[in-house]
């Protein structure tokens, strides 16, 4: 088997009925599409840890900590076959806590960002 394993995160955010989508431009993995609200790629301390992983990506693309947010939930871990790599994705999904929307979206750096509503998600991610 010549393939290797990647392994990543993925964070969803939600504060009632709406989640905060990424649109993700000129990633090495994912590009030019919509995207949860935090996730990528574990570091080497954290191959065992996928909670860390996700936690740290929080605060490297939205700046903001554990405490801004609640309710850390493992919903689901995939695997794909993708160019050559066995992607190993971790997906978490967490309630927001105290920010309000402007202070999150300004924390949100290089990229557009979107709270969307539940009800509209396949709509803005097929645009």
């Amino acid at each position: 088997m010549d393939e290797k394993l990647r392994n990543m995160t993925s964070l969803y955010i939600t504060k009632g009925n709406q989640m905060l989508l990424l649109f993700r431009q000129h990633g090495s993995v994912v590009s030019d599409t919509w995207v949860g609200s935090a996730g990528g790629h574990f570091e080497e301390n954290e191959l065992n840890d996928p909670k860390a992983c996700v936690l740290r990506e929080l605060k490297e693309e939205l700046g903001i900590s554990e405490h801004a947010i609640r309710n850390l939930v493992l919903r689901y871990v995939t695997l794909r076959r993708m160019k050559g790599e066995i992607r190993q994705n971790y997906y978490f999904s967490r309630n927001w806590r105290r920010m309000g929307n402007e202070l999150i979206l300004r924390y949100c750096r290089n990229t557009n960002k979107n709270w969307c509503n539940t009800e509209h998600i396949l709509d803005t991610v097929s645009k």
